[in-house]
Order: C-alpha cells, then sequence, then structure tokens
C-alpha cells in the first residue's frame, strides 16, 4: 500500500441504526497544530479532514458502501412524504 497519505489512528468502529452526524468547517490560526479543516462527527466517532484528496477519499468510500448497502441489507423502505405541517391552515 502507498505511503502517500496520511492518517494518524486506525480504529475499529461497529455501528447500527441512525448515528448522530454533524460536519463543520474549521478555519486555522497561525498556530501549526490548529489546520484548517473539516471536522465530521460520525456517532463517537471523529474525522478531521486537512485536504481536498482527503474529502475525495471519503465520499468515493461511503458511495461504494452505498452502492453495496442494498444488495447486503436489502433494499430500504420507502418513507411517505407526509408534507410540511407547518403550512397546514386548518
Amino acid at each position: 500500500m502507498s505511503e502517500l497519505f496520511t492518517c494518524r489512528v486506525i480504529a475499529q468502529v461497529r455501528c447500527s441504526g441512525p448515528v448522530p452526524t454533524t460536519v463543520r468547517a474549521v478555519a486555522g490560526s497561525g498556530d501549526s497544530e490548529a489546520l484548517t479543516h473539516i471536522a465530521l462527527r460520525f456517532g463517537a466517532v471523529l474525522f478531521y479532514l486537512e485536504d481536498i484528496e482527503a474529502v475525495a477519499s471519503l465520499v468515493e468510500i461511503v458511495d461504494q458502501a452505498s452502492d453495496w448497502a442494498d444488495l447486503v441489507f436489502g433494499t430500504r423502505p420507502v418513507v411517505p412524504d407526509l408534507g410540511d405541517d407547518e403550512d397546514d391552515e386548518s
């Protein structure tokens, strides 16, 4: 495997059901430890993506997982669109 990438931690995480997520763009400062990055939180796992190549790699692997999801887990149930309740005038 190529050593052109850097990931400072390797971990195994098991996830099921809805997982809380957040995404933030973080502006760096003059401090070398505080780089500009995109911070992703997936449950208790944090990702700090420090360049466009890291974002592209993550998007690619998530797209591949999505392609496999229906085959591995079966198709997802269709959730009916119930509309926006705020527009009701009753």
